[in-house]
């Protein structure tokens, strides 16, 4: 379990930017529902932001290449299933190229999420310099209870600009299938809900690696965003004044 200690670092940065926010009224008919998030999971109401919404695969992975052929800095990358088959290799090959342009790359994907992922596609990417955890090992699954105890977290996190989050994993059958593709929703986001999607990837960063890196470097600030342009009929783009509460859970929550 991480030290409650750790996890109050990991909050610092959110909660600065949280307070540094100008006055949000925070609606009404919500009030109830925000409050006991952000009173059991430290999740921070962030007004502001820019949102677009995606309900189709190739319309959200069009936009997070384009993101991550963007990224200068770092880019930390985590999915329930990140697929060793078209999707999940055309994400690896751009990982791989803005790591030796040297962008720093963090991968975490789960250990039961991808079982039938062979090694070696994860090690390709650990050759080329990409740092990459699995997410609670499962060696013998008929005596653990750790095949229950998952990560299903779907996020990227981008330079401290922008994120990613939502139910579509890495992999082809979100694009397309022999009979239709995975119908689920994705979001991507700037503004300062970022700040909160960074904190829960360090989260499990320090979970899975039992390292405390808090550099600040790598904590996000607000900057300013540009405005999103819709691709097509399966990305809506929204005003950038939307609200937001990113709410998690985690190993060291109160509450089961």
């Amino acid at each position: 379990i991480i030290e409650q200690k750790i996890y109050n670092r990991l909050l610092n940065k959110p909660m600065v930017e949280y307070l540094a926010q100008d006055a949000t009224t925070l609606p009404i008919a919500y009030s109830r529902l925000i409050s006991l998030f952000r009173n059991t999971t430290q999740a921070f109401p962030f007004d502001g932001n820019r949102v677009e919404t995606y309900t189709s695969g190739a319309s959200m992975l069009q936009s997070l290449l384009r993101e991550l052929a963007k990224a200068r800095q770092h880019i930390h990358i985590e999915f329930y299933i990140f697929e060793d088959d078209a999707i999940g290799r055309m994400v690896r090959d751009v990982l791989i190229e803005k790591v030796r342009a040297g962008v720093e790359v963090r991968v975490i994907y789960d250990d039961v999420g991808c079982w039938h992922v062979p090694n070696r596609f994860y090690d390709e990417m650990r050759s080329a310099g990409i740092e990459v955890r699995s997410f609670l090992k499962v060696r013998f699954p008929l005596f653990t209870s750790k095949v229950n105890y998952r990560n299903h977290r779907k996020l990227c996190i981008i330079d401290r600009r922008v994120g990613f989050i939502g139910g579509m994993n890495l992999a082809l059958r979100y694009v397309s299938s022999r009979c239709r593709p995975w119908r689920d929703m994705h979001l991507r986001i700037e503004g300062g809900a970022v700040a909160d999607m960074q904190r829960l990837f360090l989260t499990d960063w320090v979970f899975v690696t039992g390292k405390q890196d808090l550099s600040t470097d790598k904590l996000p600030s607000n900057p300013a965003s540009q405005p999103i342009a819709k691709e097509d009929d399966t990305a809506v783009a929204q005003a950038s004044s939307t609200l937001l509460q990113i709410v998690p859970s985690n190993p060291v929550s109160r509450y089961p």
